[in-house]
């Protein structure tokens, strides 16, 4: 995992909590999460119990506070060329750890997963339509329409295949995805462009 809040100085607090994250995940890629304890978190850091109390309560309290790391490093995203290019950088937890990311969709946590995968998506789709949008004539509202469509489908891709056998890999997928809809965003914003005024003069 990057450092916390994109590459800022590392304090010991948040090295503390990076590093049992990262155990976290690195346990999740072996096992479900209800099978991990405090115990196994601890042992993969080198801390002791008081210290992983310190900052949370529970294995799911962990879990949470990953999710809203991986959020927050997605936010720090650039500009990408194409949606799924900056789909697949902002999604980059589930691409790199798959089979993590399925115990956690199918764990009690699923709830912070959800939370994860539907802010990175809103965020990065409103920022790309946006940019796709400069210099037309068009709403906020109907960017945010457009948004909201691809939006929902791509939550709704990665769903899918976590719900699979995940066989195929989730880039290949997005990339796929992005060929059969290529220039559909300009497109769509096209055709809500407002109408020009056309005045009609008497003589």
């Amino acid at each position: 995992m990057p450092p916390l809040g994109g590459g800022m100085e590392i304090t010991m607090h948040e090295s503390q909590k990076r590093a049992m994250m990262d155990a976290l995940i690195k346990l999740l890629s072996m096992m479900p999460i209800s099978k991990i304890s405090v115990r196994d978190i601890i042992d993969e850091c080198g801390f002791n119990r008081s210290t992983f109390y310190y900052y949370y309560a529970d294995i799911y309290a962990l879990l949470e506070d990953t999710m809203k790391a991986e959020t927050a490093r997605a936010a720090t995203s650039k500009d990408y060329a194409s949606w799924q290019e900056g789909f697949i950088e902002c999604a980059k937890f589930v691409c790199d750890n798959k089979d993590a990311a399925k115990r956690i969709y199918e764990s009690d946590g699923q709830v912070y997963f959800e939370e994860y995968l539907n802010k990175i998506s809103k965020e990065m789709m409103i920022k790309f339509v946006t940019k796709e949008a400069a210099g037309m004539d068009v709403s906020e509202d109907d960017i945010k329409l457009v948004s909201s469509f691809y939006e929902h489908a791509l939550v709704g891709t990665v769903n899918e295949w976590l719900q699979g056998d995940m066989k195929e890999d989730i880039k290949e997928k997005i990339k796929n995805i992005g060929t059969t809809f290529d220039g559909s965003v300009k497109a769509a914003l096209e055709k809500k462009k407002k109408p020009k005024d056309h005045w009609i003069f008497w003589w």
